[in-house]
């Protein structure tokens, strides 16, 4: 029965270390591709979107 354990705790610790695995990946900054430039910035940033009219 013990064994049973060991190997349903070691799955879900594998399971465990992949998700980490993909979250650090995830929070890593990533970088351009050679040749690749950033689209210009808008004229006007709005700190929130106004819709024209409120009764959407």
């Amino acid at each position: 029965m013990t064994g049973r354990f060991e190997h349903i705790v070691a799955e879900h610790r594998d399971a465990v270390e992949r998700r980490l695995e993909n979250l650090r990946r995830l929070r890593e900054p990533r970088e351009l591709a050679a040749g690749a430039t950033r689209g210009p910035a808008p004229a006007v940033e709005e700190e929130f979107y106004r819709p024209s009219s409120w009764l959407i």
